[in-house]
């Protein structure tokens, strides 16, 4: 999918070649004189039917949270013995059933 390609890109300020059917574009982010005013442009541009697409590429920017994640490193750790064994115990909690939702949870804790 190009939207992220592009936002990753424009993240890492690199430049990349994009290629959409037979025409191919160098693209280079220009975020030093980008403004709110041409990202509004740019934005009032997008297509109805990709604005979703447009929202998540949008979100991580306006995050923290968000920002930090699409930033985070690959875990390019292996995966340990003791590990898989854990996420095999959860998956068999999850069809059992054996869960509770996130309210709970935040009662229980006293958040709520």
């Amino acid at each position: 999918m190009l939207i992220p390609e592009l936002l990753s890109a424009a993240l890492t300020t690199t430049t990349m070649e994009v290629t959409v059917g037979t025409a191919r574009r160098r693209w280079e982010p220009d975020l030093m004189t980008m403004t709110r005013s041409e990202l509004h442009r740019l934005l009032d541009a997008v297509p109805d039917d990709t604005l979703e697409a447009a929202q998540r590429a949008l979100e991580p920017l306006a995050d923290p949270f968000l920002l930090a994640l699409a930033n985070a490193p690959v875990d390019d750790e292996p995966e340990t013995d003791e590990e898989r064994v854990a996420v095999q115990e959860a998956r068999e909690d999850i069809a059992a059933g054996r869960v509770r939702d996130w309210d709970e949870v935040r009662r229980e804790l006293g958040g709520e």
